[in-house]
């Protein structure tokens, strides 16, 4: 008798993200699982979706939809992934109840946690690229 193999993805591949139709409707791939996201007008103002490949990164910028699915994906699996991937600086942009953005700088093969700002304040930095900006602009719409 065999037994199934168990895999912790699922099916999706970038190809299959990329090849949804542009209808308004916005997906995020997290373990080979499609995750629709919410329409928020503020994360989709903030957030843009292109395919990227790890090492071709410096920094990602993952824009929170609080109380959806991919938030614990954001905010703990993807911190380990883009770590484990070498991608240098990760931010984790929450919009709501107002606007923050957590910068996670590499330190090895993990993490460290090198500050927070928030809607009021300027985020400046000068690694992995110089810019300097008040998270509050990330909610303005047009």
């Amino acid at each position: 008798m065999s037994v199934p193999a168990v895999h912790d993805y699922g099916p999706y591949t970038l190809y299959d993200l990329d090849a949804l139709p542009e209808d308004g409707k916005g997906y995020e791939l997290a373990d080979g699982w499609l995750t629709e996201l919410s329409p928020r007008p503020w994360h989709d103002h903030a957030a843009d979706r292109r395919t990227y490949y790890a090492g071709d990164l410096l920094l990602v910028a993952e824009v929170i939809c609080p109380r959806s699915g991919s938030e614990q994906v954001d905010r703990v699996r993807k911190v380990r992934e883009y770590a484990r991937a070498g991608i240098p600086v990760y931010w984790i942009v929450d919009l709501e109840p107002e606007a923050k953005i957590t910068i996670l700088t590499l330190r090895g093969d993990e993490y460290a946690l090198t500050a927070e700002i928030r809607a009021g304040h300027t985020l400046t930095a000068s690694e992995p690229f110089a810019i300097s900006f008040d998270p509050r602009t990330l909610t303005e719409l047009e």
